[in-house]
């Protein structure tokens, strides 16, 4: 059976349903099936209009068929929010199978047929909230459950239209780690995000870097090393930084050498090795963010885990007050960071 990739689109009508299944017109979200059988189930449980668009070795085709009368329909989700006193008629609905058939997101779409924007907005979102434990969206106007039973609800207001989505969150999942990958989050036997004291850091660091001192922040407590061992290099310093409950949440390695043209050049040297396998292994479908200031280069990958990760080279006055020139990488896991900013926030 041929792979394609199928978009169907369905125009419905007083359809009204439970919003917690995840079956849409007969069809279940992460399933796979064929051509054969969407074509076969669509029309036996709906009416309207809908379109097939399969790609096959590059080429498209697309149709339009006409289904045959309702009869027997397994109710749509949400229909239950669209009442008929706002409008007779329901979202657009689109179901998107990727390359091996699998059912893996469906859209309904509420243009302004359906009813005033803000009225059929507020139902969903209030139809949504008793449901699924609907956070605000990081990104648009609207709201997020992003993995609910293996299944991920969004509901945001576009321009001209109001979506509501459902998809696969495993499917998702992955489309994210392509785009933008995960970046590690375990360093020298230490997982970002878990709790040791200062004993066991040092314990478990052990061979891998000579321990100098641990001092208190503003934030929690640093630990600082001599002679790092990481990636395959020997690195001047490393610094362990864990929050005031022991969280470890921050890891800096770095060499410090003398703001010489040949210091300067040898720096720049380990800065474009390491970039250029940090940009294969994090780089992903968008890249670094890349600054570049005379000699002071910086490259910052953001991971889909929250990681982030700063290589830097550039030019910085010392404890002891001269200027330095140092090469390092920075990993943060920026889910504790914002927790501090906020916390500190509430102080004020």
């Amino acid at each position: 059976m041929k792979k394609v990739f199928i978009i169907v689109f369905l125009i419905l009508q007083g359809l009204y349903a439970s919003a917690q299944q995840k079956t849409f017109f007969g069809l279940t979200l992460g399933n796979n099936y064929t051509q054969e059988e969407v074509n076969k189930i669509i029309p036996e449980t709906t009416e309207g209009l809908y379109s097939v668009t399969a790609w096959e070795d590059g080429s498209a085709e697309i149709s339009e068929i006409k289904i045959a009368l309702l009869k027997d329909i397994v109710p749509p989700i949400m229909a239950t929010v669209t009442p008929r006193k706002i409008s007779r008629k329901t979202p657009l609905y689109r179901l998107n199978f990727d390359t091996s058939g699998g059912l893996r997101w469906v859209s309904l779409i509420y243009d302004n047929s359906c009813g005033l924007p803000s009225i059929v907005y507020q139902q969903l979102a209030d139809s949504l909230s008793k449901i699924y434990p609907m956070t605000p969206h990081e990104n648009k106007e609207g709201l997020q459950c992003l993995d609910v039973d293996g299944m991920a609800v969004t509901l945001t207001k576009e321009e001209d239209s109001i979506i509501l989505l459902y998809s696969d969150a495993s499917y998702i999942e992955k489309i994210v780690s392509n785009i933008i990958p995960p970046i590690q989050d375990k360093f020298l036997g230490l997982k970002m995000g878990e709790r040791y004291s200062v004993e066991k850091v040092k314990t478990l660091v052990g061979m891998k870097g000579e321990f100098m001192e641990s001092e208190r922040t503003a934030v929690g407590t640093r630990l600082i090393f001599s002679k790092m061992a990481y990636a395959g290099k020997i690195w001047d310093y490393g610094e362990i930084i864990l929050s005031f409950d022991g969280a470890f949440y921050k890891i800096s390695i770095y060499d410090s050498v003398n703001d010489y043209y040949d210091d300067r050049a040898e720096a720049k040297s380990i800065y474009n090795n390491y970039k250029e396998t940090l940009d294969k292994k994090y780089g992903g479908a968008v890249g670094p963010v890349v600054e570049e200031k005379g000699e002071d280069l910086s490259s910052t990958y953001l991971g889909s885990n929250g990681i982030w990760l700063e290589l830097y080279t550039r030019r910085g006055k010392s404890s002891g007050g001269n200027y330095r020139r140092y090469v390092g990488m920075v990993y943060s896991h920026m889910g504790i960071i914002s927790q501090f900013q906020e916390a500190t926030e509430n102080e004020l």
